[in-house]
């Protein structure tokens, strides 16, 4: 008996063992591609939700500045003091876009506060240049930037209480 009648018979049996080795192998390999996927979904999941939480937490923290920058205005025009009228104005520009971008990122801008505080940051960008620009009544000069802030504040304040009380339900959800 030579190798010539083993070999066939011994190629036979590898096959036969083989065969069904590498269909396991195969069916482990696509097991483990779909537990990869379904970790890579959950941490892109985990990843977004954490990003709003963070959006909801920053809106709530600007939208409370806001009305910080509110009462620092009324404070200075009733002082009639031009240059903290100038500076809280420009505070509240730059407090009003970052709102807008936080607010939009988390879709709780609605098409009305949209344009009230783009509003806002016209007239009172109109107000402090008037403000730099002249020698007139700090307090004339002022009170359109104040009047159109205030009407911004009073929709944020409801707005805040709101993303307040889904910032604490995302970060539930986050733990």
């Amino acid at each position: 008996m030579g190798w010539s009648i083993v070999y066939p018979v011994l190629d036979q049996i590898i096959t036969l063992i083989a065969t069904p080795l590498a269909l396991l192998g195969l069916y482990l390999a696509w097991k483990e591609i779909r537990k990869t996927k379904t970790a890579a979904e959950a941490a892109r999941d985990a990843a977004q939700r954490a990003q709003t939480a963070l959006s909801r937490n920053s809106v709530v923290i600007i939208l409370y500045q806001m009305q910080q920058v509110e009462t620092e205005l009324e404070k200075a025009i009733s002082d009639k003091d031009r240059q903290r009228s100038i500076y809280w104005m420009s505070t509240w520009r730059s407090l009003a876009g970052q709102a807008v971008g936080h607010l939009k990122f988390i879709n709780a801008l609605s098409d009305e506060l949209n344009e009230k505080i783009l509003n806002s940051v016209e007239t009172c960008g109109k107000a402090k240049n008037s403000l730099v620009g002249t020698a007139g009544d700090t307090v004339r000069i002022s009170m359109p930037g104040l009047k159109s802030v205030t009407g911004v504040t009073a929709d944020v304040g409801v707005l805040s209480v709101m993303q307040n009380l889904k910032s604490g339900e995302s970060n539930e959800q986050l733990n």
